[in-house]
């Protein structure tokens, strides 16, 4: 994406923002969004798919900017984190912050709450002094709504980053790294984006199926290449319950299953409507629609209530029951997640300790699962993949504090701290420069390096570090480099052969009054999802969706005449491929 496209659509949005003061007595609110061109969360990282990641270029030591970190006053800072409880203890927490002087204080989330968390703590005052937020499009209004409160205490300017953050000013100077403008209102940036790693798949989410390949050829199911229409995806899952290949026991077998925030889009919606998924409005035309009112949308949720009804999907989905294990302990046929190679590599070494006969490409394979409208589909994301917010109450001390700790962070010593830990110790530099990492090898997956450090332990790193880490950089050596070549050849597939409309950045990042207000709808969409799959009859489901379509009219429309009168350029509608197997 271009950065000098970006900064001209500023200017023209700031122009709109300035009609909107003068018409409205609300704050004029100023956002940058960059042009198309884009991939966590989603949920989490977007874990390293190419060696080719492009890295800050910066000096590596604050000294030679003139600016010394002073770490003489011992510091406490709050700060939210998934896997909290695995993180403390650990000689890489320790080091850190002795090194930094500081005491972390880390309180407790998990994904799926993780919007209803940053909404409580907001709303109550009771805000860590650093909050980690899932800042895509569907909070974006409410973020802008908190910055013009006054909840959130701005970021330096890039003046100052360079002068003082030489690492942090670089990496939000990388061409592909917009998170900054983004995340800019009123001439301020109030939030630190983590960016993704894969530019080179135009930032493709990984969001796809991993199955159970073994299972599949034991039952004389398999397809060649791992590809399969949509009525032989659904006729195998079936197949795993009923004729439970994993000797799971009656009963025990799941087929289909999901995380929450994908439920029920994952079974049938993203394949259906081809403008789901990326953004809550969508072109049409020549103007806006709202995406959950076209028909596509509801053919979708028509395929999904099918399969709920069926039992193939997995009963527990709209629990919010995380996927991941009940696949890793043999007990599902196939998961739709983020599948990255980060969560590739933790899923089959999982079945391989699990399952020490197993060979776990097999049992871990990913699939290419063709629509019901005959369109392989992936989505493409934004740039970034979370965001660090500081509260307004942070203060001056803590905010450096962070601002040197980040920097760091993305300096050579930091990208080699956080994937492998501790100098002398995790990893050394060879006489030619390069990074050597000094992990054992590894028992259970032979050829590589284990690492010595427990699961999550480093998800504080993870999830306020910033950029992914690249191969380039610093080498995944507990990787099999087959784990690698299975997951680009995923993205390979879909980028050649699938429909991935660009995300659109200036839909989905406006700052306008209604659509401050109001949002995006999201949640609503997903609260009526969920509460018709699961209570109401496939019969009655079209029309309660449609009743539910017409009674929000009046509060999308408004937000749809901001969209339609702010955006000059509308995005052209993209003609879906149509894949032949």
């Amino acid at each position: 994406m271009s950065k000098k496209l970006t900064r001209a659509l500023a200017c023209l949005l700031a122009l709109c923002m300035l009609w909107i003061a003068g018409c409205s007595s609300a704050p004029a609110q100023q956002t940058t969004p960059p042009a198309n061109d884009q991939n966590a969360t989603e949920s989490g990282n977007e874990a390293e798919t190419q060696p080719e990641q492009e890295q800050p270029v910066a000096p590596e030591t604050q000294e030679e900017t003139g600016y010394t970190p002073d770490f003489s006053e011992k510091l406490s800072i709050s700060s939210n984190v998934q896997n909290a409880e695995a993180v403390p203890g650990t000689a890489l927490w320790d080091y850190f912050q002795q090194k930094f002087n500081v005491e972390i204080e880390l309180i407790p989330l998990t994904f799926n709450e993780r919007h209803e968390k940053a909404r409580l703590w907001v709303s109550s005052g009771d805000m860590p002094d650093l909050m980690w937020m899932d800042l895509d499009e569907s909070m974006f209004a409410e973020y802008a709504n908190w910055v013009n409160q006054g909840m959130f205490q701005a970021y330096p300017s890039m003046d100052e980053l360079e002068a003082k953050w030489p690492n942090l000013a670089a990496y939000y100077q990388l061409e592909n790294n917009v998170g900054d403008e983004l995340m800019t209102i009123d001439g301020k940036w109030y939030a630190h984006t983590m960016l993704r790693d894969n530019p080179e798949y135009n930032f493709m989410s990984g969001m796809s199926w991993m199955y159970r390949r073994d299972w599949a050829k034991k039952l004389n199911l398999y397809q060649e290449d791992d590809i399969y229409t949509w009525d032989e995806w659904v006729e195998l899952n079936k197949a795993f319950i009923e004729q439970d290949p994993g000797e799971n026991g009656a009963g025990k077998t799941i087929g289909m299953g999901t995380e929450l925030f994908y439920f029920p889009n994952a079974f049938g919606v993203y394949q259906t409507s081809n403008q789901y998924g990326y953004g809550a409005f969508s072109p049409k035309d020549g103007k806006y629609e709202w995406t959950a009112a076209r028909p596509e949308t509801l053919e979708g949720l028509l395929v999904a209530k099918d399969l709920y009804d069926q039992g193939i999907i997995w009963p527990d989905n709209p629990l919010g029951q995380t996927p991941d294990e009940s696949y890793k302990a043999g007990l599902m046929g196939s998961d739709f997640n983020n599948f990255t190679v980060d969560r590739v590599y933790s899923v089959r070494k999982a079945l391989k300790e699990n399952f020490p006969d197993i060979d776990e490409n097999e049992a871990g394979a990913l699939a290419k699962v063709i629509g019901p409208d005959g369109t392989l589909w992936c989505k493409q994301s934004q740039c970034y993949w979370g965001a660090v917010i500081m509260s307004a109450n942070i203060g001056e001390a803590k905010m450096t504090r962070w601002m040197d700790m980040l920097d760091w962070m993305l300096s050579k010593e930091g990208i080699y701290f956080r994937a492998y830990g501790i100098e002398g110790t995790d990893w050394e530099l060879a006489e030619d420069g390069t990074v050597k990492c000094l992990w054992p090898e590894s028992t259970v997956l032979p050829g590589t390096q284990a690492d010595p450090y427990p699961d999550n332990s480093r998800s504080w790193f993870n999830w306020y570090g910033g950029a992914a880490i690249s191969a380039e950089d610093a080498p995944k050596v507990n990787y099999p480099q087959n784990y690698i070549d299975d997951t680009n050849e995923k993205f390979a597939f879909l980028r050649d052969n699938g429909f991935m409309r660009s995300f659109d950045y200036e839909s989905s990042y406006l700052s306008a009054e209604n659509k401050n207000k109001s949002g995006n709808f999201t949640t609503e969409v997903s609260d009526k999802m969920i509460e018709l799959i699961t209570t109401a009859s496939k019969e009655e489901l079209p029309q309660l969706w449609n009743d539910w379509i017409a009674s929000m009219q009046d509060k999308v429309q408004p937000v749809l005449d901001e969209l339609n009168s702010m955006i000059e350029d509308v995005p052209v509608e993209s003609e879906p491929r149509v894949y032949n197997k």
